[in-house]
């Protein structure tokens, strides 16, 4: 999704920006109910198997199209481009997703902290970095400099309206579903 860019308001943004705030909160769940050490061994496990289906489509992208099969070259400009938008993706999920995941646990630690307070601290600081790393290494040498940083103040200020308004409240309400018994107010 990544690959394809799109224009909101005056930012251009990679369109996989409507789903990455949600990882925070898959990341935030796992943190609150297994502790950090499960949500880092998570982390890196989805880049292994992210590895994996970048190395297939990029076999396929390379292999002789059949001759019944006409879009062979769209084909491969989206799918070559993966192990770059990989390598992109990995360094800015390894750093913001385990920073998140730290930043959770340690405002939880302190006892001080409710829950969507947590959410919305680790998760500002998740997508910012995020953003920066992954804006930087996907697209500098395709934007110029200023759509460049055009961009990641885009993605950041998108993903922190998603991960703080939409997120962190589906954090905190999974949370209270599935038995967790702390509420906000419970923690103030």
């Amino acid at each position: 999704m990544a690959i394809k860019l799109i224009d909101v308001a005056w930012f251009t943004l990679p369109a996989a920006v409507i789903c990455y705030p949600f990882g925070f909160v898959c990341g935030d769940i796992i943190t609150e109910l297994f502790g950090f050490k499960t949500t880092r061994k998570v982390v890196l496990s989805t880049f292994a198997f992210n590895a994996i289906v970048v190395g297939f489509l990029s076999l396929a992208a390379i292999l002789p199209p059949s001759r019944n099969f006409s879009d062979n070259e769209a084909f491969k400009d989206i799918f070559l481009s993966a192990p770059t938008i990989l390598a992109a993706s990995f360094a800015a999920f390894a750093v913001s997703g385990i920073l998140n995941a730290f930043v959770f646990d340690a405002l939880k630690n302190t006892g001080k902290y409710p829950i969507l307070a947590r959410s919305s601290v680790s998760t500002l600081l998740g997508v910012a970095v995020d953003s920066v790393i992954f804006i930087g290494v996907a697209f500098a040498r395709i934007l110029p400099l200023r759509i460049l940083l055009m961009t990641m103040l885009g993605q950041i200020i998108a993903k922190i309206v998603v991960g703080i308004f939409i997120g962190a409240p589906i954090t905190w309400s999974v949370l209270k579903i599935i038995g967790k018994k702390q509420t906000p107010a419970e923690t103030d």
